[in-house]
């Protein structure tokens, strides 16, 4: 994958096509939004992450993404009520 081979430019627009082909799929939310954090673009990882929730509402993987980057900045209420949601969509 682009990903592997680290090549970001190209994983970065095969996950725009994918957002802008299945909006309603939310693996390439959680994919394009990884792709720009890697590459430093946090705002855009954010903005990004928050499009996904946005447009896929009810994904335990995106809902999970939330929690995790919540936990990671300190925010430690509200990534236990993502992280709860998360279970709840997805309770196995």
């Amino acid at each position: 994958s682009y990903m592997e081979t680290k090549e970001f430019t190209k994983a970065r627009q095969h996950f725009e096509q994918c957002t802008r082909l299945a909006p309603d799929m939310a693996d390439g939310w959680i994919r394009l939004s990884l792709v720009l954090a890697t590459v430093g673009d946090r705002a855009g990882s954010e903005r990004i992450l928050a499009e996904g929730l946005a447009r896929c509402p009810s994904s335990p993987g995106l809902r999970m993404e939330q929690a995790n980057r919540l936990a990671a900045d300190g925010r430690i209420e509200e990534a236990i009520a993502a992280y709860r949601e998360s279970f709840r969509l997805r309770p196995d």
